[in-house]
């Protein structure tokens, strides 16, 4: 403050000074010097009276000092006053600044956020969409022939003298192109068992449990083209699926409105699976449930000519044709 009240009276004294040289009389014309001792008189004309202009000037150079000055001293204290409150300010947020930095971090939720099971899209299955194979008649395995022949005997023998109806179903020989053909279309190798089968009689045998009829040659192609149109696959494991294009539907359950049940052979593994109940396609799939379909012929003789079971159903003779029932 006592800084400011030099600053204006510094002020107002330049200011007076100013207003002095500026409003500064002009000098009186020069007069007759007077020789020798001046008289009274002349004392009196020689005489000027006081210029009461410096004085004013003195005075309005303090007056504008003073403005200047509480001009200053007004933008000061507001200055001070501002500043002041800003320090207010900061001194209060200083404690919440400290309550924030003391107070301990909100610990993490422990509420349990269930996590979602990884799942594989659905994608078109790349088995059902095979590059065309060249048509190739591949040779059979003359042993593997042997067994299955063997095994069809005692079985026509049997149906001939119990039950000529379903013998009378059985069909004729297919054709070894036929099969080429239809391994090249559906990109897959039938096992020389299930060949063999079909060379000797292409479909038309009753296998297992609610009358499973046999497939022929063409039947499997166009079994394998239906379960693959549009089928996707939703697993890791082509065998845990209800389908997929690698199988080979050769076993055709009794149709209902909903689904088309098989049994199947892994034409990779070789085994054989079907359902957990023969009519219930829905269920899925279950390998194995014999290691090749030579198996599940020879179980289909015996059960024939022994009575013995296959998947809990045994063969009875209705009429002239076999049929398979549930002991229960």
């Amino acid at each position: 403050m006592l800084k400011l009240l030099r600053m204006a009276l510094t002020a107002a004294v330049l200011a007076a000074i100013a207003i002095r040289i500026d409003r500064r009389t002009p000098p009186a014309p020069e007069q007759e010097p007077v020789l020798g001792r001046p008289a009274p008189e002349d004392l009196e004309r020689y005489h000027r009276p006081p210029d009461g202009r410096f004085l004013n000037g003195l005075l309005a150079g303090l007056v504008v000092g003073l403005l200047v000055a509480g001009v200053g001293t007004a933008v000061a204290i507001t200055s001070a006053g501002e500043a002041e409150r800003e320090r207010e300010q900061q001194a209060s947020l200083r404690p919440m600044a400290g309550m924030a930095e003391r107070s301990p971090a909100p610990e993490p939720s422990t509420a349990y956020v269930p996590t979602p099971s990884p799942t594989i899209a659905p994608t078109p299955d790349p088995a059902c969409s095979p590059e065309r194979r060249p048509v190739i008649v591949r040779p059979l395995d003359s042993q593997v022939k042997r067994q299955v022949d063997a095994q069809w005997r005692r079985i026509e023998r049997w149906l001939m003298r119990n039950a000529p109806v379903t013998y009378a179903s059985l069909r004729g020989p297919g054709r070894a192109r036929t099969i080429a053909v239809a391994e090249s279309q559906m990109g897959l190798r039938f096992p020389d068992d299930l060949r063999a089968s079909l060379l000797r009689h292409d479909g038309g045998m009753v296998f297992g449990p609610d009358g499973g009829m046999g497939l022929g040659i063409r039947e499997i192609r166009d079994g394998w083209r239906l379960m693959c149109r549009g089928d996707m696959v939703e697993g890791d494991d082509p065998r845990a699926e209800y389908w997929n294009g690698r199988m080979i539907p050769f076993l055709l359950y009794p149709e209902d409105d909903e689904n088309r049940a098989y049994a199947m052979i892994d034409s990779v593994v070789g085994d054989v699976g079907w359902a957990e109940g023969w009519d219930d396609g829905a269920s899925g799939v279950v390998f194995p449930r014999k290691p090749s379909y030579l198996d599940l012929l020879q179980a289909n003789a015996d059960a024939l000519l022994h009575g013995t079971a296959i998947d809990g159903g045994r063969p009875r003779v209705v009429r002239g044709a076999v049929r398979w029932e549930s002991p229960e």
